[in-house]
């Protein structure tokens, strides 16, 4: 068969094939890259599946090996919240008085008078209980809300057991003092309470 191409040369008989066609060279091109991409779209999801299963064992193996200590710190932790949360509302208590002080003997106060009295009682116990609470809360590991909750409950028992030593005393300030300290503990375990629950 003689075709002409656009320019009206005669072309050589059986230069073109029906099996040579590009057009069949093409085809059959096009179905070895599409069988040699499937094929290395197969290795590459083995590779990766194989990378997966290695990247679990070793982090199932990290964390088999780091269980036991994550459980040590947990119950360092509970055992450290107490003594640590008493000892830091301590300081901060005896910071607020320093603090209070300073500023009020500064502006010409009386260390005598009623305000300096009133301001240094009333900032000691309300920091006392925040720092109390918080500090308790920062250290607990989990259960915040419940934490903040028995320690509120835990001075007030304790306030009420020494109201009678105040009264018996007629010592008023400690008696603000005291008012002062479970009002904000009862704050603290409320605000505490309404994040974590």
């Amino acid at each position: 068969m003689v075709r002409e191409n656009y320019l009206f040369v005669p072309e050589e008989e059986g230069l073109y094939d029906d099996e040579e066609l590009p057009v069949n060279v093409m085809h059959e091109y096009n179905q070895w890259l599409h069988e040699e991409s499937i094929r290395q779209n197969e290795e590459w999801l083995k590779q990766f599946e194989q990378d997966a299963e290695v990247e679990s064992t070793v982090t199932s193996d990290n964390n088999k090996n780091k269980q036991p200590n994550v459980a040590w710190l947990t119950v360092l932790r509970w055992i450290i919240m107490l003594p640590a949360a008493l000892v830091v509302a301590y300081l901060a208590s005896r910071l607020a008085i320093l603090v209070i002080g300073f500023g009020l003997t500064s502006e010409g106060y009386s260390n005598f008078s009623f305000w300096t009295r009133f301001y240094l009682v009333t900032s000691e116990h309300v920091v006392l209980g925040i720092a109390l609470i918080f500090t308790a809360v920062g250290i607990a590991p989990s259960h915040k809300h419940i934490v903040a909750i028995s320690l509120s409950i835990f001075t007030l028992l304790f306030t009420g057991f020494l109201i009678h030593s105040i009264l018996l005393l007629s010592d008023y300030w400690a008696l603000w003092g005291a008012f002062c300290l479970v009002t904000s503990v009862m704050v603290s375990a409320t605000n505490v309470y309404r994040c974590y629950r």
